[in-house]
C-alpha cells in the first residue's frame, strides 16, 4: 500500500447555518471529494465586515480529504457557499491512524 499519510488533509470551513452545512457536507461526500465531514454547530464568530464588528453564530465544517481531491473540493464549496468570501483553510496531517487512512483512501477512490 502506498503511504498517503502526508497527503491526507483537513479542510476547515465556516458556514452560516445547519442547512447549508448539511447541504455542502452531503454533496462533498456524495461526489467523493471528502471521505467524511464533521459539522459543529453554534460556533461564535467575531470579525470585521464592511468596517463593522460582526458577532454571529456559524457552523464549522471539517472535511477530510486527499490532496488529489483538494482543488475540486474547494471549487465545490465556493460554488455552493452563500458567503461572498468563504473561509476555506487547509491543514495537513503528520500522523494518522492507519486503518482510518485506509478507509479514507477507499472512500475517495484514490487508487482506482
Amino acid at each position: 500500500m502506498i503511504d498517503n499519510s502526508n497527503e491526507i488533509l483537513f479542510v476547515y470551513v465556516t458556514v452560516p447555518n445547519r442547512v447549508e452545512a448539511t447541504d455542502i457536507s452531503k454533496q462533498l461526500v456524495e461526489d467523493k471529494l471528502a471521505a467524511c465531514v464533521n459539522i459543529m454547530e453554534n460556533v461564535d464568530s467575531v470579525y470585521i465586515w464592511d468596517g463593522e464588528v460582526v458577532e454571529e453564530s456559524e457552523c464549522v465544517l471539517i472535511a477530510k480529504t486527499h490532496r488529489k481531491k483538494l482543488a475540486q473540493l474547494k471549487n465545490k464549496i465556493v460554488m455552493m457557499h452563500s458567503y461572498d468570501c468563504p473561509c476555506i483553510a487547509v491543514f495537513g496531517s503528520e500522523d494518522m491512524n492507519s486503518d482510518f487512512m485506509k478507509w479514507m483512501i477507499e472512500q475517495l477512490e484514490i487508487n482506482k
